[in-house]
């Protein structure tokens, strides 16, 4: 019999976790509560990759008997359960072990299905499916028969009526495959690098129906692709491969209808480019660092009809930017900590008319700013505890209806959940989970 079958008709969810916040309404205060002590005492479940699906939430998470399993809630603790147990035991099947270390599934939705990649001991890791049931919980395919895995990068993007990630079936080497969530539907797209050597698509950006992402096809080397599902529509569009510098995981942004991202090249290194989807529309929007070094753009994010990131110069360190789309409109905001020295800008989030992140200057350790994307406009937010040695590192910036939820700490009670609404008088802790100066 299943473990938890999920009643037709809950209420809407209401899941609370120390970083992970679902808000449907912003005019309702909710209290921060514990759903349920999966991993029961002082062990961690350590609940990741939320997606709703109707009036459901489902994650991954470790109750210490099954390993690293699929996972439902409606908000409650008797609706809260482990939908299958796709690896016997306390083995876990979405949880993924390489040489780059500890992967967790992601979760998609498409449909009125969930789509993962999971190990059931038999088949490797491949794609699965859920309906939230233990019965509808089932592999898709197995794209690699036996016990050989076909998904070690276990990423899905939805675009348009697709699922799109990167497998390899023993014939060809690692591909883009797209899936509608069947056995027949599940195919390469295109063999980029033909026969058994590998293109390794990565860095997905899906706008609408269409994909973007990073491969190498042997020939023009690593650079940036689009696909729109079908062989004939993967095309490479420019040798300037889509990349990550840091721990920034946004290099990706849509502004004014093009799409803005962090590409490296031999010549000018990592630096902000843009394509309107066509190879002679793919340029260099600035070279921030003249040369090899390149300036290194990350957290893209829009606002104002500009593209705003972190960038790094000699002279000024890492510091706040933003671009127009024209070379002579990419410029610096605010040099926040003078000098060479790095104010590390993270965290951008847009909240009304105005950009909230973190950054540190020369007075401050990292610390709530606000930018209107003028110099003058541009300053410190909030000092949440001036008692605390060194900075309160606000992290974890997310939007929900009015509000901007993070975490930070101060010296009585170490990291906490807060809030703000974008005035000092509405920036406050929500509650202390943990009493005391514990986190």
């Amino acid at each position: 019999s299943p473990i938890f079958t999920p009643m037709k008709n809950t209420s809407l969810v209401k899941l609370f976790f120390t970083f992970i916040i679902i808000i449907t309404a912003a005019s309702y205060c909710f209290a921060q509560t514990m759903v349920k002590d999966i991993n029961i005492g002082f062990g961690d479940s350590e609940p990741s990759h939320f997606v709703r699906m109707g009036n459901l939430t489902y994650f991954i998470a470790n109750d210490a008997v099954h390993g690293f399993e699929l996972w439902v809630t409606d908000g409650t603790e008797s609706g809260t359960g482990m939908v299958k147990d796709i690896a016997n035991g306390t083995a876990s099947s979405c949880q993924y072990t390489s040489m780059h270390g500890i992967q967790i599934t992601g979760l998609q939705a498409l449909g009125k299905a969930l789509y993962f990649f999971a190990n059931d001991g038999n088949a490797g890791f491949e794609l699965w499916r859920s309906d939230g049931t233990e019965s509808g919980t089932m592999i898709v395919k197995d794209i690699f028969p036996g016990k050989i895995s076909s998904c070690v990068d276990l990423n899905l993007v939805k675009a348009g009526n697709f699922l799109y990630f990167a497998a390899h079936d023993g014939v060809h080497g690692t591909e883009l495959w797209r899936t509608d969530g069947t056995d027949t539907g599940t195919v390469i797209v295109k063999d980029l690098n033909p026969g058994i050597k590998d293109s390794n698509p990565q860095y997905f950006f899906a706008d609408s129906n269409v994909l973007y992402f990073g491969a190498n096809d042997g020939v023009n080397g690593y650079g940036i692709w689009k696909s729109d599902g079908t062989e004939a529509g993967t095309v490479y569009l420019k040798n300037a491969a889509p990349t990550l510098t840091g721990g920034d995981l946004i290099l990706y942004t849509k502004c004014k209808g093009e799409i803005y991202f962090s590409g490296n090249t031999l010549d000018n290194g990592t630096e902000l480019w843009k394509t309107d989807g066509i190879p002679g529309g793919t340029v260099l929007v600035k070279d921030i660092i003249p040369g090899k070094e390149g300036g290194s753009p990350v957290g893209l994010t829009t606002f104002k009809d500009q593209v705003v990131f972190a960038a790094s110069t000699p002279l000024c360190g890492i510091e706040l930017w933003k671009s127009d789309g024209m070379e002579s409109g990419t410029m610096m905001v605010k040099d926040i900590c003078h000098g060479p020295g790095s104010s590390n800008p993270y965290g951008l989030t847009v909240l009304k008319d105005k950009m909230y992140f973190v950054a540190k200057d020369s007075l401050h350790g990292a610390e709530l700013w606000v930018t209107d994307l003028s110099d003058t406009g541009t300053h410190l937010f909030m000092n949440i505890d001036t008692a605390i040695t060194g900075s309160t590192e606000p992290k974890n910036l997310y939007l929900a209806g009015n509000e901007i939820y993070f975490t930070a700490k101060d010296a009585k009670r170490g990291f906490e959940l807060w809030e703000t609404d974008g005035t000092i008088a509405g920036t406050k802790m929500l509650n202390e989970i943990c009493l005391g100066n514990c986190s």
